[in-house]
């Protein structure tokens, strides 16, 4: 059950997401939906989004203990 209601609560946070782009309130170009996925790399070097690290490398949904690079 937790699982999929974490997979349910990522699903309506892309929904959100793709919502602030139809309304211009997120750049339809520059926006976490856009670069995903994130990878280590894009952590490691200078951010140049206009969003936070945070937000790329750890989207809703996500857990900090369930990121895993290869």
């Amino acid at each position: 059950k937790a699982e999929l209601d974490r997979f349910c609560d990522a699903m309506l946070a892309i929904r959100d997401e793709i919502r602030a782009i139809e309304e211009g309130r997120i750049d339809r170009e520059n926006n976490p939906l856009k670069h995903a996925p994130h990878t280590m790399q894009d952590l490691v070097k200078d951010w140049d989004r206009p969003y936070s690290h945070e937000q790329g490398v750890f989207p809703p949904g996500s857990f900090r203990v369930d990121k895993y690079w290869p």
